[in-house]
């Protein structure tokens, strides 16, 4: 997973992650550190996704998580991943 659990350092600007067997979809959100949702996408094709240009992670800690999708229904999830941005973006 990129980036890395606990990573700290300059905002992120590409999400990647180990594919699940049987997934065709998957889907991200990140959440600030009072949980709220500060972006999410979903219906990704891909095992990786760019931060869009209009999203801005100022510096503060995040969490991010990944869905896998099979047929519109979760198979997996990988749990909280916590990153500290230390820099502005």
């Amino acid at each position: 997973m990129t980036p890395a659990r606990d990573s700290i350092g300059a905002a992120p600007t590409r999400f990647t992650w180990t594919p699940i067997e049987g997934a065709d979809l998957y889907a991200i959100g990140i959440w600030n550190e009072v949980d709220q949702l500060i972006w999410r996408q979903d219906n990704i094709p891909a095992t990786s996704v760019t931060l869009p240009d209009t999203v801005r992670l100022e510096p503060g800690t995040y969490f991010w998580t990944v869905s896998a999708l099979r047929e519109g229904s979760q198979i997996a999830e990988s749990g909280l991943a916590a990153f500290v941005v230390r820099t502005a973006p």
